[in-house]
């Protein structure tokens, strides 16, 4: 069973993924809506969409973001709560998402199988450049969107568990491996400071290489000086 999902915006919808085999979401697309179904659905089309934004599980899991502040989600709400202890919560489930933000499913299948740093200690004015390996993996040719996240380890005031920094989609041919390269300056990681000044803090970053932002395949972390 395939739930055609067409909306203007995410829905919680936690009935669907435990019953449904795949779900296709289409959002609203316009007179062609019916033609990219077909296509889809039939194979003529090999589905390469992420998701920009997170489903939640109920309405009470709102607001539902992959790039929350630590505090978001510490004890007692990182794990859901029951009637006998409620923990604070008025909702008894987790609050992760049902699907995350760079979610997105394929006809074929890819593996990443070696990451390049240019450096592993960097000023300021540099500029982090990656290089992945990544093989398809499946039966058919397919584009996948290699994404890079950045966490702040230690920070002067608060700041997201992850952020996306760096995307690129590629095609790949069955059975085809290519290096893919993905350019971070460092100058993407500042931050407002507690006087409101945009700087790059010195200290340690954590570099996250993966297929979605739930779907990590590799890390490092990086010094900047």
């Amino acid at each position: 069973m395939v739930v055609v999902f067409i909306s203007s915006k995410p829905l919680a919808m936690p009935w669907v993924k435990e019953q449904a085999d795949a779900v296709l979401v289409q959002w609203y697309a316009g007179e062609q809506q019916g033609n990219t179904l077909a296509d889809i659905l039939t194979g003529k089309v090999n589905p390469s969409g992420k998701l920009n934004v997170s489903f939640p599980r109920s309405t009470g899991n709102t607001p539902c973001f992959y790039n929350h502040f630590v505090t978001d989600r510490e004890e007692p709400f990182d794990q859901p709560g029951t009637p006998d202890e409620p923990k604070g919560h008025y909702v008894f489930d987790t609050p992760e998402p049902l699907w995350n933000f760079g979610h997105g499913k394929s006809y074929t299948t890819f593996d990443y199988e070696g990451c390049v740093w240019s450096d592993s200690v960097l000023t300021a004015k540099d500029t982090l450049t990656v290089t992945v390996t990544v093989k398809n993996t499946g039966k058919y040719d397919g584009k996948e969107v290699v994404q890079l996240y950045v966490r702040d380890k230690v920070s002067s005031v608060a700041t997201p568990v992850q952020q996306l920094k760096a995307f690129r989609k590629e095609l790949l041919k069955r059975g085809e491996a290519k290096q893919i390269e993905l350019v971070l300056p460092v100058s993407e990681l500042a931050l407002y400071n507690a006087k409101m000044e945009e700087v790059v803090e010195p200290g340690e970053f954590e570099i996250q290489i993966g297929a979605a932002s739930d779907d990590i395949r590799m890390k490092r972390i990086i010094l900047v000086k």
